[in-house]
């Protein structure tokens, strides 16, 4: 098993720290999202969350893939069963529509997003040809997007973030090759998101809308609408996965910040049970939505980063009894 990477577990911890408040924001301050997507706080999770979450997923699995079909097994029975167990769980308390439409657009995706994601890699391994599997796969997933006309979950994100997936495949490779340049492309490409950011809005809607309102024109050219969308969807937030990752450098560099590092760290040990049980401890308990998203933001995150800690305490005393029998 490969040594883990502490700056990698610091990222995760802030990525998952990124979602519970951007859910946060979305369901418990306010639930109209007129109000909400103009939130600053919410526009700063939605331009890079998920796609930073994404691109180190692709990054770990990397490192951390094996090219028989035990690991791609052992890989989906880790992920898909609490994918399959969460989904029916919160299905069944909500209630909200059928079981088919719920799933196809589960809270959940991120989980089969990566156990898809996992499974390109690994063939793409075991064929020899990662880049041609990933652009075959990427070309079939727009390809269904453009075919089916139902609006379903999973297809929509796949063609969302598995280019951010597979970038992060490429890091280990490019990491080795490049470390000269690392610090000046982080930089240019961590400037350039704070300098684009005041004009991100979340959605493409909403984003086509701002551009006409800000250049008071009623159509924009086909050629500057794709452009737009492009800076949206993939330019900006792979931005802001540089600046966050020239942040994690500066603050690797200064021993002041070593408890905040390691709090970070141990986050990102954790992130499987925080995404899986953080919507589930919101709090409303309060007529002020303000102070319910405060209190919401400890609860979603404290409960079950202590229920993940404890369960591993337990796992690690089982498996000590087991091997002292």
């Amino acid at each position: 098993m490969k040594k883990r990477i502490p700056e990698l577990d610091f990222i995760k911890g802030a990525a998952i720290i990124l979602v519970v408040i951007g859910h946060v924001i979305s369901q418990v301050w306010n639930s109209n999202p007129a109000i909400y997507e103009n939130v600053f706080l919410f526009r700063i999770c939605y331009s890079f969350h998920m796609p930073l979450f994404v691109f180190v997923s692709g990054w770990i699995c990397r490192l951390t893939i094996k090219s028989d079909i035990q690991w791609l097994s052992k890989r989906i029975h880790h992920i898909g069963v609490p994918y399959i167990l969460m989904t029916l769980l919160v299905f069944f308390l909500l209630r909200n529509g059928s079981i088919s439409q719920f799933i196809a657009d589960s809270p959940y995706w991120y989980l089969l997003f990566v156990i898809i994601a996992d499974s390109i890699l690994f063939l793409g391994i075991k064929l020899r040809l990662v880049t041609i599997t990933f652009g075959a796969a990427y070309v079939i997933i727009l390809l269904l997007n453009w075919q089916i006309p139902q609006n379903i979950g999973i297809l929509r994100q796949l063609a969302d973030f598995l280019p951010f997936y597979a970038a992060g495949t490429l890091m280990p490779k490019i990491t080795k090759k490049a470390t000269k340049l690392t610090i000046p492309a982080l930089i240019s490409l961590g400037a350039f998101y704070i300098a684009i950011f005041p004009l991100y809005r979340h959605g493409i809607s909403n984003q086509l809308k701002y551009i006409k309102y800000i250049f008071n024109t009623e159509k924009l050219s086909l050629v500057v609408s794709l452009c737009i969308i492009g800076i949206n969807k993939f330019i900006l937030p792979a931005c802001g996965i540089a600046l966050v990752f020239l942040i994690t450098k500066a603050i690797y560099c200064t021993d002041i910040t070593k408890i905040f590092r390691k709090s970070l760290e141990i986050t990102g040990n954790h992130t499987l049970m925080i995404y899986l049980l953080h919507d589930l401890f919101f709090v409303r308990i309060t007529g002020n939505p303000l102070a319910n998203s405060v209190i919401s933001i400890f609860t979603a995150f404290f409960i079950p980063f202590s229920i993940s800690a404890a369960y591993n305490v337990l796992k690690r005393k089982s498996r000590n009894y087991n091997l002292s029998k």
